[in-house]
């Protein structure tokens, strides 16, 4: 119980921050789910209140009925119609007691899908969140990147200066170094010139400031390797700290 109003408070304490860190349609719409989902999650914290007060009370019969049959065991002057009567009462008691652990159970169950669901709109919350600070800023930022058909993943650090843009990069396989080239509309063309051994790569792609993308074709300019020399890439922005 105490677990769940603590929950709850800390959520809407959360969505009655300002909206303005995402678009105000979805803001509004996850702000009227989020209402919704929590005066539910309330009204089942209540349920279960109830049914565990129940279960507690069902519970206690039992024992006390328990109790009155053991002392009955020690009495050397009890009946056979006062065990007959006596086991009659827990009978029910047991029903009763299943029962209302099962309703007791049953209402926990809902309270944590009320939880789960609260949780899944916080979720999308903060995916709308980092989405909205990947897109923020251009392109200039950090780039988590991924290069097929070899399977080669990096990080580039990239600044823009009017159609200028500048950077550095760290790769899977140990290599580093700097980057430079333009970015005119959404046509973005690069070199990468390794620290030790120079230009290594050119990349290209179109830039999705949108949804915080870029997608395109890599050509290496080392053909001795024996691996493949070009194949396509896909840049994701990473949210800032």
């Amino acid at each position: 119980m105490r677990t769940a109003k603590l929950l709850l408070s800390c959520l809407l304490l959360w969505l009655s921050l300002p909206a303005s860190a995402t678009p105000a349609e979805n803001a509004a719409s996850l702000k009227s789910s989020f209402s919704i989902e929590a005066g539910l999650l309330d009204e089942e914290i209540a349920t279960y209140g109830r049914a565990r007060s129940r279960e507690k009370k069902a519970a206690a019969e039992l024992q006390r009925l328990n109790t009155q049959l053991d002392e009955l065991i020690e009495d050397p002057n009890s009946s056979l119609s006062s065990f007959s009567r006596l086991e009659e009462e827990v009978g029910v008691a047991i029903e009763d007691a299943c029962q209302r652990a099962k309703e007791s159970a049953a209402a926990r169950q809902r309270m944590y899908e009320r939880m789960r669901r609260l949780s899944g709109i916080v979720q999308e919350y903060e995916m709308q969140e980092e989405r909205r600070q990947a897109r923020s800023g251009g392109i200039a930022g950090v780039w988590r990147i991924e290069a097929q058909p070899i399977k080669l993943y990096g990080i580039f650090e990239l600044e823009a200066d009017n159609l200028l843009v500048t950077g550095t990069y760290r790769l899977s396989n140990g290599k580093q170094g700097s980057i430079r080239g333009t970015l005119v509309a959404t046509r973005l063309e690069l070199q990468m010139i390794d620290s030790r051994q120079g230009a290594v790569a050119s990349v290209k792609g179109l830039f999705d400031s949108e949804n915080g993308e870029i997608r395109g074709r890599w050509l290496a300019f080392d053909l001795s390797s024996g691996r493949p020399s070009q194949g396509y890439w896909i840049g994701r922005k990473a949210a800032p700290e």
